[in-house]
């Protein structure tokens, strides 16, 4: 799934300020989101760090881009061979509908603004003292964002750099990358997290709380269905359905995003 912020950052500082917590394991699986959503779980992690809690992340098939940007601080990082990772980048998009309202709609706009910039939106094309207004910002997350990554892989900024611009990592090659620190399971990374806590015994629990698994099924089955039809209706395939709606759901879906721009399978 799609990052957001605030039940990921919630279970963490639930997670972390539980006095029984001696160490956390998060399990990543997410091509990303929005880059301010990444930042908001990444500043979580940094309090568990802070805290002095030992902190391992799981990789999943899945932990790329804004996935990364929130395992990069982690003490230790578990990938299986076939996880896709990286995709250190960040990109923005937004939509020109002046067209479309005007001469297929019949919808005209007028706006008022305050400065240069007041009037950036989907109603007109960005002039170009707009364009360089956004590229700049998109530049400078994708600065901090291997900032975060070099200081938190102890990798200098270049270094990190000539792996990131965007590019995906297998598991095993994210490791000679210095993305990730081993291969391992969950198990193994609830392991590691152990003995960096000095436990010898230990329980698990899980944050957020799991959901009642045939009340998931039957929602998944719901949101199956609904999809293969729209699928079928729009002679596409269901998993393409799947994705544009992960993005409909996105909550500033022309905000930055920290996202993989693409899909990827390791078979």
């Amino acid at each position: 799934a799609t990052i957001g912020s605030d039940r990921i950052a919630e279970a963490l500082r639930n997670a972390r300020l539980d006095e029984n917590t001696k160490a956390i394991v998060l399990r990543v699986n997410s091509p990303g989101g929005s880059a301010l959503a990444s930042d908001v779980i990444w500043r979580e992690t940094q309090l568990i760090k802070e805290a002095q809690i030992p902190f391992v992340v799981s990789m999943s098939d899945l932990a790329a881009s804004g996935g990364y940007y929130i395992a990069c601080g982690a003490d230790r990082i578990l990938a299986s061979e076939a996880t896709i990772t990286g995709s250190i980048g960040v990109f923005g998009m937004l939509p020109n509908a002046q067209n479309l309202l005007e001469n297929k709609i019949g919808v005209h706009t007028d706006r008022v603004g305050t400065n240069a910039n007041g009037n950036i939106g989907i109603f007109s094309p960005l002039n170009e003292t707009q364009y360089e207004a956004i590229e700049e910002s998109i530049s400078g997350i994708y600065d901090d964002f291997t900032s975060l990554v070099a200081q938190g892989r102890g990798m200098t900024q270049d270094a990190v750099k000539e792996v990131a611009g965007g590019r995906v990592w297998s598991g095993t090659d994210a490791i000679e990358a210095g993305l990730v620190d081993e291969i391992g399971t969950l198990e193994r990374a609830k392991e590691i997290a152990a003995e960096m806590a000095g436990l010898a015994d230990y329980n698990v629990k899980n944050y957020p709380k799991l959901k009642d698994p045939l009340e998931e099924l039957l929602k998944e089955l719901g949101v199956e269905v609904r999809l293969e039809s729209i699928a079928a209706e729009l002679g596409v395939d269901a998993a393409t359905i799947k994705e544009i709606n992960s993005l409909i759901k996105e909550r500033n879906a022309f905000s930055v995003q920290a996202r993989m721009p693409y899909s990827l399978k390791i078979n």
